[in-house]
């Protein structure tokens, strides 16, 4: 399974993203859908709106086979994906052209970008890693791995959330991995973050853009088959402005 790419661009200064958002995959009914917000606070951003921010979004689904592209189609609430996976397929997705910004380091101007991707699995299969900064079931139960471009990534900050806003925080170990037990049957989504200061670039639209930065969060979802029955999930949380 190929790499989804991690950087694209779009050259632009703007203010920092919405606090704690995520993009994540749910499907529902057959249908796979992606949000923009905060799972564990039941927000989902809207357009016209905070959805709009989102300049880009790529969707794939893979499989050992290869990968295959969709076409994302934005709604008021979500991006259709316009696929249904089943056993065996993982659903990603990654927005790289999300706008670049800069704040004052003393003299220094420091650019940032900011990468928002997600992955969907409709079984606990063991998987290998597709997204710049990932997170995949391996082979023992209630084992997750983290990873940042291909390799184990150490001391990353994990968040377990549940649907109805009930959060656990990990560490991974030195070989990327950390183990949760998931207490109900239901939605779950195991947030990551990384920060990578190693200066680089990306195509912009005026061409290269260089940036000081890279701040990456992705979302793995997935709905647990087995467990006590869960807490009400939240109301739905007040949009952004």
């Amino acid at each position: 399974m190929r790499l989804l790419p991690a950087i694209f661009g779009l050259a632009c200064i703007v203010s920092l993203p919405a606090s704690a958002h995520q993009i994540w995959i749910e499907q529902v009914n057959g249908n796979a859908r992606l949000y923009f917000g905060e799972f564990g606070d039941n927000l989902r951003e809207t357009s016209p709106g905070t959805l709009d921010k989102l300049p880009a979004v790529e969707a794939q689904v893979a499989t050992l086979e290869g990968n295959t592209w969709l076409t994302p189609k934005k709604t008021s609430d979500s991006y259709d994906l316009g696929a249904r996976i089943t056993r065996g397929q993982v659903l990603l997705a990654q927005d790289s052209k999300y706008p670049s910004w800069e704040k004052k380091d003393g003299d220094k101007t420091i650019r940032t970008i900011w990468v928002p991707a997600a992955r969907f699995v409709p079984d606990m299969g063991p998987q290998e890693p597709n997204l710049a900064l990932d997170v995949f079931p391996t082979r023992s139960s209630g084992q997750f791995k983290v990873t940042y471009l291909n390799k184990p990534l150490a001391g990353a900050k994990v968040e377990v959330v549940a649907a109805s806003g009930w959060k656990r925080e990990f560490k991974s170990d030195a070989e990327g991995f950390f183990t949760v037990e998931l207490p109900w049957k239901g939605p779950w989504a195991i947030e990551v973050q990384h920060t990578d200061k190693n200066p680089g670039e990306r195509p912009g639209a005026s061409g290269p853009e260089k940036y000081d930065v890279a701040m990456f969060v992705t979302t793995l979802t997935f709905d647990q088959p087995t467990g006590a029955k869960p807490p009400a999930p939240l109301p739905p949380a007040k949009h952004d402005k």
